[in-house]
């Protein structure tokens, strides 16, 4: 593997290793989350996503992750524990 001087101390998360691959709309996570959360918040998320001519309009993701996570914060584990959302970053256009 070859390196770029000028890029050493740069990392690629997965995030934007997404968007280096063309997805202009990545949602991640800063650290490891449970299976049973990352459900929970999947569901909540695509609940919020509207749907235009059949198919979800996936430009309202910044928004529609912007809602579960208030949701998610007014939930009993939320009010407790602020790693249950603040790991959730959604990065794009």
């Amino acid at each position: 593997y070859t390196t770029v001087p000028d890029l050493v101390d740069e990392s690629v998360h997965l995030v934007s290793g997404f968007m280096l691959a063309g997805y202009p709309r990545v949602i991640g996570t800063l650290w490891k989350i449970p299976d049973d959360r990352a459900r929970e918040v999947a569901v909540r998320f695509y609940s919020h996503l509207p749907h235009q001519h059949g198919r979800l309009d996936t430009g309202n993701s910044a928004m529609a992750l912007h809602c579960t996570i208030d949701e998610l914060r007014k939930t009993s584990a939320g009010m407790y524990d602020p790693l249950v959302w603040t790991t959730y970053i959604h990065a794009g256009a």
